[in-house]
């Protein structure tokens, strides 16, 4: 990433001037990136994602979500390489489902947090294995049902399901905005230097282990595949991406970005609901030579 943004409706002189190095790794956020506000995938990114394939790129997802979400994505699209999940704790093989890798929360600092949630009042989801613990089917899941998530599990006792430490938790706080910023606020104030806690789609909380994050997982896959630096893509729209786009040689925001989330990519390109992937591919994968 080389730090300078550049708006890629508005750079097509400027582009026809620029070589840029041959991508070999797409790395492509899901929510608000790769998928529309009504989280579809549009016909037009469906055929550059084809084309790129085509071309011998490799794909990956990279995603807060569990893999059983994008599992049909993946299958759909025909992606065999490694792919990212849960903001990096998992590396999922598509063709076997295998975990490559799976960095998990400490058992102490889980219990940790869900008895913080549980005096908060906020609703966790704890998440282990492609499978996902709750205490009750409330308005909070309801809403996380909204966004294609597996239902979770009912239990009386979250921290009876850290037999197996989580790779991640969530908080939920659905149209409760005086708890969702009191909860972010005591959560980082009481975990925030053993976890890492940020905000990921409305309403949500999202933690895992300090060692976890989109961009050590991109590392990971690039390292297993045999791809250097200059040679990824990474495209995205949120704060947890922005790890990705240190370890791309070409970092892309969305237009539907934040304003510091495009300030720290190489070009901005267009909206998730205009096809922004697809631009991005055109200019930096499937270009004229």
């Amino acid at each position: 990433m080389n730090g300078s943004t550049l708006t890629i409706e508005t750079q097509q002189q400027t582009d026809r001037a620029m070589t840029h190095p041959t991508v070999r790794l797409i790395a492509i956020d899901v929510d608000g990136t790769l998928l529309d506000s009504a989280h579809t995938l549009s016909p037009g990114n469906r055929q550059a994602l084809q084309a790129a394939l085509a071309a011998g790129c490799h794909v990956t997802l990279a995603t807060g979500r569990q893999y059983t979400y994008i599992a049909p994505l993946v299958t759909e699209l025909g992606l065999h390489s490694p792919q990212i999940t849960s903001s990096g704790a998992v590396i999922t093989l598509p063709a076997s489902g295998e975990m490559l890798y799976a960095d998990r929360i400490a058992r102490e600092v889980a219990a940790q947090a869900i008895q913080l949630g549980e005096q908060l009042g906020i609703t966790l989801v704890v998440i282990q294995n492609g499978k996902s613990f709750a205490r009750a089917i409330n308005a909070d899941i309801e809403h996380m049902l909204t966004y294609g998530d597996p239902q979770p599990h009912v239990v009386p006792d979250l921290t009876a399901t850290l037999h197996l430490p989580p790779t991640n938790i969530k908080a939920i706080a659905y149209r409760r905005d005086d708890l969702y910023a009191r909860a972010e606020v005591e959560f980082q104030r009481d975990l925030g230097a053993q976890l890492n806690i940020f905000r990921s789609v409305p309403y949500y909380l999202e933690f895992s282990a300090k060692s976890v994050s989109k961009g050590t997982a991109l590392r990971r896959v690039a390292e297993r595949l045999g791809i250097e630096q200059a040679a990824i893509l990474a495209i995205g729209d949120g704060n947890n991406d922005l790890a990705m786009f240190e370890v791309a040689g070409t970092a892309v925001a969305m237009g539907n970005a934040s304003d510091a989330v495009k300030a720290c990519a190489d070009a901005v390109t267009g909206h998730c609901d205009a096809d922004g992937v697809a631009q991005a591919l055109e200019r930096f994968v499937l270009r004229s030579e």
